[in-house]
């Protein structure tokens, strides 16, 4: 098949705002949504039944209410999803099933509440979730199967992060710089790592106090939580 879809949408009504979406059902498809300067936003792409999808949304400066949806099922899928200079309710999501999935996205400078999300099912997988410039942010990457790898990396206030992972052999990595930043991390399975790097704030009356989690199940486990500036910041690593 060898199928190719694309949709550009730019300076889009605010009343009515603009919506993008695209479905793929066969081998070999290529999906690409690019959307700027609109207002309640929403791009979705829906890949399946099929090997070597690829998927691409692109939202820049958009007003409040942009979201993006990926969602894949097959084996060597790759998507992305970029949201940058927005204002705020942003969310983005990638949901693949497979082998062998490449998942990421990345929202800069936007203003807040932004939301991002990787769901993975299947092995060799990698997530990556960066938000920068922004308050009150959620970023989630939920991996299932072996040799899968997820980073996160915020910036701002009032960060959260929460990376779970089941199987073996898994690396993750999360990296907050802000103030009243929270990390919750689980892994489940044998020979798993977890790097945790916090970052706080540390002016005024009052310190800005970060919190880090990190459950591991399994052996031969490592585990690495670094917290500096704030105050009454607290870490908590449980290993069984």
């Amino acid at each position: 098949n060898n199928n190719s879809g694309a949709i550009t949408q730019t300076g889009g009504s605010y009343v009515l705002g603009q919506s993008a979406t695209l479905d793929q059902s066969s081998a070999y498809n290529t999906a690409t949504i690019g959307q700027a300067s609109n207002t309640r936003t929403s791009a979705s792409i829906t890949q399946g039944n099929g090997n070597n999808n690829t998927a691409t949304t692109s939202q820049t400066g958009n007003g409040n209410g942009t979201g993006a949806a990926i969602s894949q099922s097959g084996n060597y899928n790759l998507a992305s999803v970029t949201q940058q200079g927005n204002s705020s309710f942003i969310s983005g999501t990638v949901n693949q099933t497979g082998n062998s999935n490449t998942g990421s996205v990345l929202q800069l400078n936007s203003t807040y509440a932004v939301t991002g999300k990787v769901d993975q099912n299947g092995n060799n997988n990698l997530g990556n979730v960066q938000q920068n410039g922004a308050s009150a942010s959620t970023a989630t990457a939920t991996q299932r199967g072996d040799y899968n790898t997820a980073g996160l990396y915020q910036s701002g206030s009032s960060l959260e992060a929460n990376v779970q992972q089941r199987g073996n052999n898994n690396y993750a990595s999360s990296t907050q710089t802000g103030s009243y930043n929270e990390e919750s991390l689980l892994q489940t399975g044998n020979n798993n790592r977890a790097t945790v790097s916090q970052t706080g704030s540390s002016s005024g009356y009052f310190s800005a106090a970060n919190v880090v989690g990190v459950t591991q199940s399994g052996n031969n486990m490592v585990a690495n939580v670094s917290q500096s500036g704030g105050g009454g910041n607290v870490a908590t690593v449980y290993q069984h």
